[in-house]
């Protein structure tokens, strides 16, 4: 009992920081993630399948440094307008120096449908500076049906046609 007490005085606020996204992070923000196998699915319109591991989304300022390593994902949505997105080690709008690792093994994500994206980021600095490292196993990429899209992004710096 004194164990999960103690862990959750001195863990819970190591949580809460790691899974912060949105808005505005500044100063020196560092993430190591770790994720084994993680599936999301979104069925019916206008639904998002996401997985993410180890990114910072929004405004970031000073130095930012992502260190992810995730395991087989699968990401699927069917139906209409629907958006299938897996993200490994992303920072957005960065402004500060800026280093990202990111590992991967096998990758799917797949959208069928009307209307549906399916997007793949490993890797990825959306705005400016930054350094990646990047290493990815199998990566599938798949789309189905009218209007479709279909993205992968691996060690990319800049913003990528398939938002």
């Amino acid at each position: 009992m004194k164990r999960a007490v103690l862990c959750l005085t001195v863990c819970l606020p190591f949580l809460a920081w790691a899974q912060t996204q949105g808005g505005v992070v500044r100063g020196n923000t560092q993430i190591n993630a770790v994720a084994g196998a993680q599936t999301s699915v979104a069925v019916g319109a206008r639904n998002k399948a996401q997985s993410t591991v180890g990114a910072v989304k929004g405004s970031t300022g000073g130095s930012t440094e992502i260190n992810a390593v995730a395991g087989a994902q699968t990401t699927v949505a069917a139906g209409v307008g629907n958006k299938a997105q897996s993200n490994i080690g992303v920072a957005q709008n960065t402004a500060g120096k800026t280093q990202i690792n990111a590992a991967v093994g096998n990758m799917t994500t797949i959208a069928t449908g009307a209307g549906n994206t399916a997007k793949t980021n490993v890797g990825v600095v959306k705005g400016g500076k930054g350094n990646v490292t990047v290493g990815v196993g199998n990566v599938t990429n798949v789309v189905g049906g009218a209007g479709q899209k279909g993205c992968i992004n691996i060690g990319t710096k800049g913003v990528d046609g398939c938002n």
